[in-house]
C-alpha cells in the first residue's frame, strides 16, 4: 500500500503457531497439502440425553503447546509460540535498534454473552440473558494487555519491552482492524516497522460450552456448526524504506484495506444479503485487476461451514459476479478446513498462506484479497499483491 509519497508497505517477517504446525512454514506446507489434524477433545463432552456419559467435541488444538491450559494461559501460550516463530524467522530485526509497535487482534473477553438469540431453549435463552445483563462489559484496556504481551515477550527473551499501539476486540476482522491502523502509523511516518497479528482459542471449557448453547458447535446432529481452533499468527510490516536498508526478504505488498459493515449479522440471527461482504471485496477489486485468465479472482475467505457466512458469502459473489463476470469463478481458500476457526487470529492466518503461496510458487494469481466477516458488523478486506520477481 503506498500513501501520498509513494511509499509501499510490505509484509517481511511471518510468525504462526496452529493446529498443524509451531512454526509458519511447516503450518502453512501441511495446510497446503490439504492435512488437518482434527481430534476429539478430552476437556469437554457433549450432552447427549442417551449417553450419560456425552460424546467428545471435535476440535484443531496445537499439540502439546496449550494441553492443561485454559482461559488467558492458553492464550498466553499461543502468544509466546508465535513470538519465538517471528523472532526465528527474521533475520537482523528491526526490534533490536527501533521501536516496533505490536497492533493485536485478541477475542472479546465477552463473547459468551453474545448470540444468545440463537439459543433455541427458552428458559435457558432466558436464563442467559438475564445472567449476561448483570455483566459490566469493559473492552481490552491497554494497560492490561500491555502486561499480557510484556509477559510473553520476556518468556522469549525480546530484546526490550514491547509497545502495544492498538488492539482490536472485533473478531474475525480484528487482523484487519489492526492492519489499517498499522498501516496509517506507517504512511504517516509515525513509524517505520510495525508488528500485526491475531490469537485466539476456542477450545476451553467456557467457550465450548457456549457454543454448544447457541448451537455452533459442529457436532454429528449439527453439521452446518464450526470446528474449533485456536492459533496466533504475527506479520512484520515495514516501509519500502526499512526494508531496503536492512535487505530483508519482501513476502507481499500490501495494497488496500478496507473496513466495512453489514446490518444483518449472525448475532442479530437475520438471513444475510453479502452487502457488507460485497462492498469490501468490490473495493479492494479496483486495484487488483482482476481478469479471467492471467490474474483470476483470489480469495482467502473465513468460511467455516456456518449456514450464515455460507449464505453471506453467495449473496456477495451474486451482487459482484452481475457488475463484473470475473467474480463468477473464483479460486477460494477456506483456512479453516485445515485449522478449524481460529476466530480472533484467522485473518493473520489467511496473511500467512497468501505469503506463503507467494514464496514457494504455488499461488493461484500474484493477487490476493484476505475476507474476513466477524459474527458481529465487521467486514474488511486486504488486498496483496506479490513481490516483483
Amino acid at each position: 500500500m503506498a500513501g501520498q509519497s509513494g511509499e509501499t508497505i510490505s509484509i517481511t517477517g511471518r510468525g504462526m503457531v496452529a493446529s498443524l504446525g509451531h512454526d509458519v512454514a511447516n503450518a502453512c506446507a501441511a495446510a497446503r497439502a490439504g492435512l488437518g489434524r482434527a481430534q476429539e477433545l478430552e476437556n469437554y463432552k457433549l450432552y447427549s440425553p442417551d449417553d450419560a456419559g456425552g460424546q467428545p467435541a471435535i476440535g484443531h488444538p496445537v499439540p502439546m503447546l496449550t494441553t492443561g491450559f485454559s482461559g488467558p494461559a492458553r492464550l498466553l501460550r499461543l502468544l509466546q509460540a508465535g513470538l519465538k516463530d517471528l523472532k526465528n524467522q527474521v533475520k537482523d530485526p528491526p526490534w533490536k535498534k527501533d521501536e516496533v509497535g505490536f497492533y493485536l487482534s485478541l477475542p472479546d473477553p465477552f463473547r459468551q454473552h453474545t448470540g444468545l438469540d440463537l439459543v433455541p431453549d427458552d428458559e435457558l435463552r432466558k436464563s442467559m440473558q438475564e445472567e449476561s445483563e448483570q455483566v459490566k462489559r469493559i473492552p481490552p484496556s491497554l494497560p492490561k494487555v500491555r502486561d499480557f504481551l510484556t509477559a510473553a515477550a520476556q518468556t522469549v527473551k525480546w530484546p526490550k519491552a514491547p509497545q502495544l499501539n492498538f488492539v482490536s476486540a472485533a473478531g474475525h476482522a480484528g487482523v484487519a482492524e489492526c492492519l489499517a491502523k498499522a498501516l496509517q502509523d506507517l504512511l504517516a511516518g509515525q513509524a517505520q516497522s510495525a508488528i500485526v497479528g491475531g490469537l485466539d482459542s476456542f477450545l476451553d471449557e467456557n467457550t465450548l460450552l457456549w457454543l454448544e448453547q447457541t448451537l455452533r458447535l459442529k457436532t454429528d446432529d449439527l453439521p452446518t456448526g464450526f470446528q474449533p481452533g485456536e492459533a496466533c499468527a504475527l506479520l512484520l510490516l515495514e516501509t519500502g524504506k526499512s526494508a531496503k536498508k536492512r535487505e530483508a526478504p519482501v513476502f507481499a505488498n500490501i495494497l488496500d484495506c478496507r473496513l466495512g459493515k453489514d446490518k444483518k449479522t449472525l448475532l442479530s440471527n437475520q438471513p444475510s444479503l453479502g452487502q457488507g461482504l460485497a462492498g469490501v471485496l468490490g473495493s479492494v477489486s479496483r486495484q487488483a485487476r482482476w481478469d479471467s485468465q492471467k490474474r483470476p479472482v483470489w480469495v482467502l475467505a473465513d468460511q467455516n461451514g456456518e449456514t450464515h457466512r455460507a449464505m453471506e458469502w453467495g449473496n456477495a459473489l451474486v451482487r459482484l459476479a452481475e457488475k463484473a463476470p470475473v467474480f463468477s469463478q473464483p479460486v477460494v481458500w477456506n483456512p479453516a478446513a485445515s485449522f478449524g476457526d481460529t476466530g480472533a487470529a484467522s485473518g493473520a492466518i489467511s496473511l500467512c498462506m497468501a505469503t506463503s503461496a507467494f514464496e514457494r510458487n504455488y499461488a493461484p494469481s500474484d493477487r490476493a484479497a484476505i475476507l474476513s466477516s466477524s459474527d458481529d458488523f465487521q467486514r474488511a478486506a486486504v488486498l496483496l499483491a506479490a513481490p516483483p520477481k
